[in-house]
């Protein structure tokens, strides 16, 4: 026997283990393409035919919030008011029927806080006045004017508002205010790469909106829409008018003027406003935002202001000028594209005062101020109702 002859090797039991895992391995791949498929497909169907609103652009209804307002702080508002919400989560202090029953006409005002009149009671909201004012006029006609303004929204959340909560809704026409909110937050134009992981799921997962109210109420958070619009004093208010106070004005607008332009995303997303109402047969009408924005704007004025510092760069925020001036060129575009497309135009920005009379801050209104635009708005839709 050649002992230097080498023994055979044991056989390996890894040859059968790996052959195992192997097939492990690609069932599990074979499981989770699966599950990406059917997902993709439930996002597919959700998005062409069952959308749902965004979670984080919509109030809990039916619900009353109450406010304790002190004119100190918001001029020309004082006492408690009332902000009603129905199912939907918009402010309305009725249900909205849907489908929507024979022979009403149906408007949406739909905007940002302007709109909303956070802190006005229900009665004195603008929409609210232009509906009273219509029924007045129209004696046994039914006619809803129901309040789809919401704090912070801009020109891009209006076009995904409108798509997915308010065409399902039946309207007969839609009045636009926007404008502010592009300009006071046009740094989100240089989204998504600041944004977090859930909101971006948010943004873009139907199942997942679909979630949400679900999550929440399992944590027990029913709350409002989680802006300051639930304040129910205002209080804020004077915390934010004290830190732009002591936000210097910046001497040149040249870092302003850097920042991302507002206007061709503005313009864009009008258009396809005006395309899926053009669509879906609904009356669609412009307004353009006011504001007290004016270049004599100073002293007491001045002091209730706080948004235009919102757009702070290197510590400063800037002149008064810069933002009259950037309001103009946004309320210009509105003009623009209702002459040029044959839309009402509401004129709300050079109508209404620059004066504390009709605003409580930058841009939203007393009272006084939202009898003035729900008294504009109604001669504007009249003779639409009279149709």
């Amino acid at each position: 026997m050649n002992t230097n002859e080498a023994a055979p090797a044991p056989q390996s039991n890894q040859t059968p283990r790996i052959k195992a895992n192997r097939r492990i391995a690609r069932f599990a791949a074979l499981i989770a393409a699966s599950l990406f498929v059917a997902l993709l497909l439930l996002e597919l169907i959700q998005w062409t035919l069952w959308p749902a609103a965004h979670p984080l652009r919509r109030r809990p209804g039916p619900a009353v919030f109450t406010f304790q307002t002190d004119g100190r702080l918001l001029p020309g508002i004082s006492g408690e008011t009332h902000f009603t919400t129905e199912s939907h989560g918009l402010r309305y202090p009725r249900e909205i029927a849907v489908p929507k029953p024979p022979g009403i006409y149906r408007i949406f005002c739909v905007g940002g806080s302007t709109t909303e009149c956070t802190y006005l009671d229900d009665a004195d909201a603008w929409p609210a006045r232009v509906e009273s004012a219509l029924r007045s006029r129209f004696a046994g006609r039914a006619i809803e004017v129901i309040n789809a303004g919401f704090s912070g929204l801009t020109s891009a959340d209006h076009v995904e508002q409108i798509e997915e909560q308010l065409l399902p809704m039946e309207p007969d026409c839609i009045v636009l205010m926007a404008g502010m909110n592009d300009h006071i937050r046009r740094n989100s134009l240089a989204e998504p790469a600041g944004r977090s992981w859930s909101k971006l799921a948010i943004d873009y997962s139907m199942t997942v909106r679909r979630l949400v109210p679900a999550w929440r109420a399992i944590g027990g958070d029913t709350g409002g829409d989680g802006s300051y619009a639930m304040d129910a004093s205002g209080e804020i208010y004077r915390r934010l008018r004290a830190e732009s106070a002591a936000t210097p004005v910046a001497t040149d607008t040249r870092e302003f003027d850097a920042l991302p332009d507002p206007l061709p995303y503005f313009e864009r997303n009008i258009a396809r406003i005006a395309d899926v109402c053009r669509d879906r047969g609904v009356t669609l009408v412009l307004a353009t935002h006011p504001t007290i924005y004016s270049e004599l704007t100073q002293g007491d004025m001045e002091s209730l202001l706080w948004m235009k510092a919102i757009l702070e760069v290197g510590g400063a925020q800037a002149p008064m000028a810069w933002h009259v001036a950037e309001m103009k060129r946004l309320n210009d575009r509105t003009r623009r594209f209702a002459r040029e497309h044959g839309l009402i135009l509401i004129e709300a920005d050079a109508a209404l005062p620059k004066s504390s009379e009709v605003f409580y801050d930058d841009c939203h209104l007393n009272i006084a101020g939202s009898r003035l635009l729900g008294d504009m708005v109604t001669d504007e839709l009249e003779p639409l109702v009279r149709k």
